[in-house]
């Protein structure tokens, strides 16, 4: 009797390959569900950061005539670009920077301009640095269909030396805008986070709101409107 109680069970070497293996089964399994809950997660975290940016623009344009900011006052490198101007409205600059993107971060100058994470949609202001006045700037009352107006978008942020832009987007760059220096941020599933004229923000497929053709501003799949006053069809 005594024998039979101090016997000592264990694992077999097969049963422990099997009970590995399993673990490894599921392990491939539940990965990607969990890469995938934390991907929506921190979309869902950047469509609300741009929902605050868009009332900030929204505000904004109440104090200065309905006039949205520019997107940059002058090429002066301490010169503000409009992250600067809306910042106030906002006061939280940790609402610039996308979790899904690691190298953009918060910055209100011309000189750090190609690091902001999210782009301003340059149509409302195409800055041209010998102009000193507000008449290429779009007023929000002027604006056809708010609610499918870009304004404020995922961008490609990185240095100005190598040419990135992070502070505007273009939607019109050749051959394609997405995940160009100069144009939109697929990051998000293949898609985007859009702030709109009216204040709300949602997700999209890429290729969706890329016009066709490119010089066709308003001209997009999922009927996203890039000119504000579409002044290139001449309907203004």
């Amino acid at each position: 009797m005594k024998d039979r109680v101090d016997r000592r069970w264990a694992f077999t070497l097969i049963e422990l390959l099997v009970v590995i293996a399993i673990i490894a089964i599921l392990a491939a399994i539940l990965f990607p569900v969990f890469a995938k809950a934390r991907d929506k997660a921190r979309q869902t975290q950047c469509i609300s950061n741009l929902n605050q940016i868009a009332k900030a623009f929204r505000m904004y344009s109440q104090d200065y005539d309905m006039y949205m900011p520019p997107t940059a006052v002058s090429t002066d490198p301490l010169s503000p670009i409009w992250s600067a101007m809306v910042a106030p409205y906002i006061k939280n600059t940790g609402l610039f920077r996308c979790p899904s993107d690691s190298t953009g971060r918060y910055v209100e100058t011309w000189q750090d301009r190609g690091w902001l994470p999210y782009g301003y949609n340059r149509e409302w202001a195409p800055f041209s640095p010998t102009r000193n006045d507000v008449d290429w700037v779009v007023q929000l009352s002027r604006v056809v269909q708010p609610a499918m107006v870009v304004v404020v978008t995922d961008s490609v942020p990185g240095p100005t030396n190598e040419s990135f832009v992070g502070y505007i987007v273009r939607a019109n760059i050749s051959p394609t805008p997405i995940n160009n220096k100069a144009g939109f941020s697929a990051r998000h599933s293949d898609g985007l986070n859009i702030a709109f004229a009216d204040g709300h923000s949602k997700w999209y497929k890429a290729e969706s709101v890329v016009p066709q053709p490119l010089s066709a501003l308003n001209n997009t799949p999922a009927g996203v409107r890039w000119d504000p006053v579409d002044y290139y069809s001449g309907t203004n």
